[in-house]
C-alpha cells in the first residue's frame, strides 16, 4: 500500500505501519525498542485528526503531532517498504531506479528516495511543474515539428509467447497505433519495417530483428541458441586458442547506426519455478541485465501483450527521450 494512498483512512495507515513493522521484526535491529513493542502505534490519537489532518500529516508532517512525524519519517519502515513496493512497480528507468541512489551512497533517507523513484509519486501531478511557463512550452513542444525516430525491436521475447506483439502493433487493428506505411530494408534487405503512428498524433518507424528463421524459431530449442543466431557471425579467437568470438553482421553494423533506440523484448510470464511470483519484476530485469551501467537513458515497462497495456506508454516515453536531442 502506497502512501499516497490512504490519506482518507486513518486506521490503514496505521494498519500500513503496523504490517511494516511485522515484516521486520526478525531483524537484527529491536523493533521493540523502536516502537515500545508496537504501542505507539497501536494507541495512535487517530480519533483526534480528522481526515484533513492525516492528509496534511502526509505533506507537511510538522502539522501534526511529533509521534506521526518520526513515524512519518522512520527510516527503517521506508526501507522495508521500498524492498516490498519495488518488486511491483509497473516500471523502472534510469532516473527512477533505487540503486542508483546505493551506488553513489546518497545522503536521502528511503522515504526521499521512494518518492523519487515509486511510479505512483512521479505520476502525481502535484509533484509536477505548474507554472505557466512549463504549460505554454509544453504546448510549444507539440507545435513544433520533430522528426519520427526509428527503432528495431529484438530479443528472446519474440522467440517465446509473447512474440505475438509483433503482430498486434504492426498487422492487427487496435486501439494504440494504426498503421501509415511500410519502408524496405537498407542494408542487404535488413531493417525492413512499418512507420506507426500513436493516438497523441506521434509516429515512429519501428523494425523488427529476428534471431532465426520461422521455423527455427518455432523449434523453440534453446541449445545452442547463439550459434545460430542470424544476427552475428562467428570469428575466429586469439592465435592458439579455441574460443569463438561472436560480432554482429555488417549489415546489422549499419543498420545501427540509423536507429535511435531499440526495444528489447523479455518474456516476464510466469512458469512452474516461480509459482511463488507471476511475472519477472521490472526491477530484476534491470539486474539482470545490469542496466544501471548504461549511459543512455533506458526504461524497463511491464507490458500485456493481449491488449498491449502499457506498450503505448512505453513508445511515447521512448520517441520523447529521442526527440530531446
Amino acid at each position: 500500500m502506497h502512501v499516497h494512498s490512504i490519506t482518507k483512512a486513518p486506521e490503514l495507515f496505521r494498519d500500513f505501519i503496523l504490517t511494516s513493522f511485522s515484516a521486520i521484526a526478525s531483524s537484527s535491529m529491536s523493533v521493540d525498542s523502536r516502537v515500545h513493542d508496537q504501542g505507539i502505534v497501536r494507541h495512535m490519537p487517530t480519533e483526534r485528526c480528522s481526515n484533513n489532518s492525516i492528509i496534511q500529516l502526509v505533506i507537511k508532517p510538522a502539522g501534526c503531532s511529533q509521534t506521526w512525524n518520526q513515524l512519518l519519517w522512520d527510516n527503517l519502515l521506508w526501507s522495508r517498504r521500498l524492498a516490498i513496493d519495488k518488486r511491483i512497480w509497473s516500471r523502472v528507468s534510469h532516473s527512477s531506479n533505487p540503486e542508483i541512489y546505493k551506488d553513489v551512497d546518497s545522503d536521502l533517507s528511503f522515504k526521499e528516495i521512494y518518492l523519487r523513484c515509486s511510479p505512483d509519486a512521479l505520476k502525481n501531478p502535484k509533484r509536477g511543474a505548474t507554472t505557466a511557463f512549463h504549460q505554454v512550452s509544453t504546448v510549444l513542444k507539440y507545435l513544433i515539428p520533430k522528426k519520427a525516430p526509428k527503432a528495431a525491436m529484438f530479443g528472446p521475447g519474440l522467440e517465446s509467447s509473447t512474440s505475438g506483439i509483433v503482430l498486434k502493433m504492426m498487422y492487427e487493428d487496435n486501439d494504440s497505433f494504426s498503421r501509415v506505411a511500410m519502408f524496405p530494408g537498407q542494408f542487404d534487405g535488413m531493417g525492413a519495417g512499418m512507420t506507426l503512428k500513436l493516438t497523441d498524433g506521434h509516429h515512429f518507424h519501428l523494425s523488427v530483428l529476428y534471431s532465426a528463421s520461422k521455423r527455427e524459431r518455432e523449434q523453440n530449442n534453446p541449445q545452442n541458441r547463439l550459434a545460430r543466431n542470424h544476427l552475428f557471425s562467428q570469428q575466429q579467437g586469439a592465435q592458439g586458442s579455441d574460443e569463438v568470438q561472436y560480432q554482429l553482421q555488417p549489415a546489422l553494423q549499419q543498420l545501427c547506426h540509423t536507429l535511435n533506440a531499440f526495444i528489447f523484448v523479455v518474456d516476464a510470464s510466469g512458469t512452474k519455478e516461480m509459482a511463488t511470483s507471476p511475472r519477472l519484476p521490472a526491477v530484476e530485469v534491470v539486474e539482470e541485465l545490469n542496466l544501471s551501467s548504461l549511459t543512455r537513458p533506458w526504461m524497463v515497462m511491464d507490458c500485456v501483450v493481449d491488449n498491449l497495456v502499457n506498450v503505448a506508454v512505453g513508445i511515447q516515453w521512448m520517441i520523447e527521450m529521442c526527440q530531446r536531442k
